[in-house]
């Protein structure tokens, strides 16, 4: 199993024109997908274009849709989930699927806010991409979906020109490591 701190590594050294290789690459291998959970769904997607593959998509036991997916690494056998940043009327269901799925790294690829040009005015303006789903503050406690998310440790520094902080969180005296780059 690849250790979380390579995993990290790993991470931070990928560049963006890196990664747009190993995009189209992957994009040349795709095999047909269908996203009838995600049509079925769309106040539970960001984005109507970017939804669920009914194939490989994360179902929770309660039977509610999340926009996640299993994939399959590059390393071997290792799996992991890829989910779009929940909505503010998907964190129950995120931090749900943290815990049935034993999940033990969360890693956010973006900021909450982005800018976007108000395509009336032209000013650039703060658009929240992603809900804030876990406490910013040291003993902070947040309730998500019945459960208790508490920030117990922070540090952060800095690999290849990005910023990495890393946070613990226990959620009913599990550890949860959560990185944003």
């Amino acid at each position: 199993m690849l250790g979380q701190t390579h995993f990290i590594g790993n991470l931070a050294l990928l560049n963006g024109q890196r990664m747009t290789v190993q995009w189209n690459k992957l994009q040349q291998n795709r095999p047909p997908a269908t996203f009838q959970a995600s049509l079925a769904n769309p106040t539970k997607n960001r984005y109507i274009n970017t939804g669920a593959n009914d194939g490989t998509r994360v179902i929770l036991k309660s039977g509610e849709y999340i926009n996640a997916n299993m994939v399959q690494s590059g390393y071997g056998s290792q799996r992991f989930i890829l989910a779009q940043g929940p909505l503010s009327n998907t964190l129950d269901d995120f931090w749900q699927m943290i815990i049935e799925k034993n999940v033990k790294m969360i890693i956010q690829l973006c900021l909450p806010f982005e800018k976007q040009i108000n395509q009336t005015s032209g000013i650039s303006e703060m658009r929240q991409k992603t809900a804030v789903y876990f406490p910013r503050n040291m003993n902070e406690i947040m309730e998500a979906g019945g459960f208790h998310i508490k920030l117990i440790g922070c540090r952060g520094f800095v690999k290849a020109g990005e910023k990495v902080i890393r946070s613990e969180f226990c959620i009913y005296k599990r550890l949860v490591y959560f990185c944003e780059t």
